[in-house]
C-alpha cells in the first residue's frame, strides 16, 4: 500500500505544478484589456463582459471581472461592484485576491454597509497578512468599529 502512495506522488505533484498556457486568443483578449484601460479611461461595461464570457476561468476572465467592478464604482453602483467581486475566478487566476477584497471592502463601505465591510476587511487582514493592503484594511475596520459606537472591540496594536 505505502508503494503505492509513494508511487503515485510524482504524478500528484506534477498534477497540482501544472498551469494552463495562454491560448493566442486569451493573449489577444489580455492585450485589449490593457489597450481599453490606457489613461485611466474605462471602456463600456458590456465589452468588458464579452471578454469575461468568452474565456470563462481564466485570467483574462479574471481581470475583465475586475475591471467590470472598477466600472460599476466608477458609476456609483457600489452594491453591484462588491456582488463581482466576491468571485472564485479572481482568487483561481490571479495574484489579486486581497487587492478585490479591498476594493470590495470600500465598495459595502461607500454604499453604507459598513458590516459587510468590517467583515472583509477583517477577512483580507485573516487570509492576507502580508499584503501592503493589510494595515490599510486594519485601520479601516478600526474606524468602522469606531462609527458604531464600538470602541472596546478596537485592537490596540
Amino acid at each position: 500500500m505505502v508503494i503505492v502512495a509513494v508511487a503515485s506522488l510524482p504524478f500528484l505533484m506534477s498534477a497540482s505544478c501544472v498551469t494552463r498556457p495562454q491560448t493566442p486568443a486569451e493573449q489577444k483578449a489580455l492585450d485589449s484589456l490593457r489597450a481599453m484601460t490606457r489613461n485611466d479611461v474605462l471602456p463600456a461595461e458590456e465589452v468588458v463582459l464579452g471578454i469575461e464570457n468568452q474565456f470563462p476561468r481564466t485570467k483574462a476572465a479574471a481581470l475583465a471581472r475586475l475591471l467590470r467592478a472598477r466600472i460599476k464604482i466608477n458609476a456609483k453602483d457600489f452594491a453591484g461592484a462588491a456582488s463581482l467581486l466576491d468571485a472564485r475566478v479572481i482568487r483561481d487566476q490571479t495574484s489579486l485576491d486581497d487587492y478585490a477584497l479591498s476594493m470590495r471592502a470600500n465598495a459595502f463601505e461607500q454604499a453604507g454597509k459598513d458590516a459587510e465591510a468590517r467583515a472583509t476587511y477583517q477577512e483580507l487582514i485573516h487570509d492576507y497578512p502580508t499584503s501592503l493592503r493589510s494595515r490599510d484594511a486594519a485601520l479601516r475596520a478600526a474606524a468602522l468599529l469606531v462609527k458604531s459606537n464600538q470602541t472596546a472591540a478596537v485592537p490596540l496594536a
